[in-house]
């Protein structure tokens, strides 16, 4: 190995890092669940046997820390999986063999398989086919829907592991084996191996090791795949430390430390901002440790010398303590940060924007006020936000037991609407009347109670409220994936969902005196007095309609934005065929009867519009009484306010999907072009890239040549 290395013939192995032969490379070795050497020679084969047998493997992952592996066919494994962990809910997510396996299981788009089998191999969040659970126990690995998080082989170890085949190893391939990582919930991921091992005893019948040092620990990303173009939910392994290009110069270096909840750390410096990998929640101070260790590494790999510190304003989060010891020990100066703030500013940065109307829904977290926040509409530039609107904040019994329990949010929301908690509805959500007795005095303000605003809260609440809720929440945003799953199947669409079924989740909108626009889900609960209306065969069609109500309440946002700004009308802005551009108007007072006007802005206004297309070239595609054009919102171009009047960009076509305007084949162009500059871009080994963007304007071409034959060109001299 060594002659190798230091050979410059050898254009392959000169000074190589990956140099390993059986003497000098590195060595496997296998564990009994005593931590007692069982192994070393045919550790592979003999791990393999443990898997077939139902045991659960703990492999040391190449990529810090140890990941545990059954076999994803197996339900006693998976089972057994479960309960040793704790994990009686959260999704298990599988490792298949090849893109083959995954084919069998999953439906996969070119997109997805793409991402699937990129240097950065996430999980990626793939949808089941019919079918699917005769191969695996899909209600073990997820039993919240039909999704399933996918991910191929990693490491050279995980692909022996599962495709591992000799003459001592008589264990057919696996196909799938379901996966998660090691680490408690309440642990930071210990750097020592004999720590590590020691933690696992009692859950792991076998352990798979190397020798091999691993410096960070850098779980799998999650990623799914929408509109075409790859999104990550879990920035880490694959993805890190890429940077995120900012649209200007920073005048300082900055560190910062992120909340309590997933965890993680960055450095800016210049133009960019470099993430750090996801790192957990931070639930003690030797996780809040880890990361200021992960900054030092930053700040050494990248050479960066910070001038300050940030973190989020709430002091007592343990991220904001570690975050003031380390400002403390250089001497920096400190910066805090409010956290939905910060979340709006991620979200620009990501687009490169300087200026936003920012939605800003998530678990709540909390605000200046003191209450929690969670459901934000934020006018937000770099320096400031200003707070526009949010969800009506209500009062939940039980404080941090509340969140646990949807039923408790429910019940809650209930007692705040003003609704009588009567047997029958003690019977049907199973509460006792002693706990219901509890809960009222909490939301009268006698003991322990929360305020929220936040829009997690009241997810989970109808979820309780429509009986698809769990007992108790096993993962966040549990409550959110099994409204949306039973969206999912509704058949129809929003355009089959009947009248009445909108109606019955109504909400109010008025403004404090702040002044900032309230979201009330009062009359929604109300509603819930009575729950003849809730029938199994409905709930489809119900999910689907609290997500159109959920939308109507961003609309409503967007409106009273566009009325502070002075607007009273709002219009779809298109680009048909003429040379010129085109506006449907509507206003937003609308006639409620006796004599009566409101100001209304619903989701379905703010996303789709309909006119007469006939009046515009290619509008005779059909005949003239039939021949409507639809207006569609398009996203990638910004909302503004013009004369008056709220213009939302839009695509154009017809009711055959005929295009009708220029920017429909400009948008599909684009769409093109990013699908094949990626398809490019992989050809040449780039595979962090998820999206190209294409920009127009005028064509500059510049050319060097010598000046006596530029004199000798006049039309060069006059140009």
């Amino acid at each position: 190995c060594k002659d190798q290395k230091e050979n410059k013939k050898d254009k392959l192995h000169y000074k190589s890092e990956m140099l390993a032969c059986p003497n000098c490379g590195p060595h496997l070795f296998l564990l009994d669940d005593e931590g007692e050497q069982a192994d070393d020679e045919h550790c592979i084969c003999y791990a393999r046997a443990d898997l077939n047998m139902g045991r659960l493997l703990a492999m040391q992952s190449l990529f810090g820390g140890f990941q545990l592996f059954v076999d994803a066919k197996n339900p006693i494994a998976i089972t057994k999986l479960r309960k040793r962990k704790k994990l009686m809910s959260r999704p298990i997510a599988i490792v298949a063999r090849n893109i083959e396996a995954v084919r069998k299981i999953c439906k996969c788009s070119p997109e997805e398989e793409a991402l699937l089998t990129s240097d950065a191999a996430p999980i990626v969040v793939l949808d089941a086919k019919p079918g699917a659970e005769e191969i695996l126990p899909l209600d073990l690995l997820n039993q919240d829907g039909p999704r399933i998080g996918v991910a191929l082989p990693c490491s050279s170890m995980l692909h022996l592991l599962m495709s591992h085949v000799s003459s001592d190893d008589t264990v057919p391939p696996f196909d799938y084996l379901a996966t998660i990582t090691s680490n408690w919930a309440d642990k930071s991921s210990a750097s020592d191996i004999d720590e590590q091992i020691h933690a696992l005893r009692g859950i792991a019948d076998v352990f798979l090791c190397h020798d091999l040092r691993t410096g960070t620990c850098s779980p799998s990303s999650v990623a799914v795949i929408r509109d075409g173009a790859p999104q990550i939910w879990r920035r880490s392994r694959g993805y890190v430390p890429t940077p995120i290009k900012l649209s200007r110069q920073l005048r300082r270096n900055v560190i910062a430390f992120g909340t309590d909840i997933n965890g993680s750390v960055a450095i800016a410096a210049e133009d960019r901002i470099i993430p750090s990998q996801f790192m957990g929640d931070i639930l003690n101070m030797d996780a809040a440790a880890r990361l200021t260790e992960t900054l030092r590494h930053f700040m050494k790999v990248f050479d960066c010398v910070p001038d300050v510190v940030a973190c989020d304003m709430n002091p007592r989060l343990l991220s904001a303590e570690e975050a003031l010891r380390f400002a403390n020990q250089y001497s920096l100066p400190i910066v805090t940060v409010q956290t939905h703030h910060a979340k709006a500013l991620a979200g620009m940065a990501e687009n490169g924007l300087e200026r936003a109307l920012a939605f800003v829904f998530d678990n709540g977290e909390p605000g200046p006020d003191g209450v929690n926040w969670g459901a934000e509409l934020l006018d937000v530039d770099v320096r400031s936000y200003r707070r526009l609107g949010t969800f009506q904040a209500v009062g939940l019994p039980g404080r941090e037991n509340a969140l646990s329990r949807p039923i408790r949010q429910f019940i809650g929301r209930l007692i705040h609407a003003g609704v009588e908690i009567t047997p029958e509805l003690r019977d049907h959500f199973h509460v006792s009347e002693e706990e219901i007795a509890i809960w009222q005095k909490n939301c009268a303000g006698q003991g322990r109670y929360l305020m929220t605003h936040a829009a997690a809260r009241l997810f989970d609440s109808v979820s309780a409220g429509l009986g698809i809720a769990a007992d108790f929440i096993g993962y966040r945003g549990q409550s959110a994936a099994r409204l949306e799953y039973a969206a999912m199947r509704a058949v129809g669409g929003l355009s089959a969902i009947p009248g009445w079924i909108y109606d019955k989740f109504a909400f109010n909108v008025y403004e404090d005196d702040t002044p900032k626009l309230i979201v009330d889900w009062s009359p929604l609960f109300r509603n819930f007095a009575d729950l003849s209306w809730i029938k199994p065969d409905d709930i489809p069609q119900l999910a689907l309609a609290f997500h159109a109500k959920i939308a109507d309440s961003v609309a409503d946002g967007m409106k009273q934005w566009a009325l502070e700004q002075g607007a009273t009308h709002y219009c779809h802005w298109f680009q048909p065929m003429t040379g010129t551009t085109a506006e449907k108007h509507d206003s937003f007072i609308n006639p409620i009867g006796e004599g009566k006007l409101a100001l209304e802005f619903r989701g379905k206004e703010l996303i789709k519009g309909e006119s007469d297309a006939s009046s515009f070239p290619s509008g005779g595609l059909r005949s003239t009484f039939e021949a409507r054009g639809y207006t569609a919102w398009d996203p990638t171009s910004y909302a503004f306010i013009k004369d008056h009047t709220l213009c939302i960009p839009t695509a154009f076509c017809s009711y055959g999907g005929q295009v009708l305007d220029k920017k429909t084949p400009l948008l599909r162009s684009v769409e093109a072009l990013n699908t094949q500059a990626l398809r490019i871009l992989r050809l040449f080994g780039n595979t962090t890239a998820t999206r190209v963007d294409t920009t127009v304007g005028a064509e500059q071409e510049y050319f060097l040549i010598d000046e006596s034959m530029y004199e000798k060109r006049k039309d060069l001299i006059l140009c």
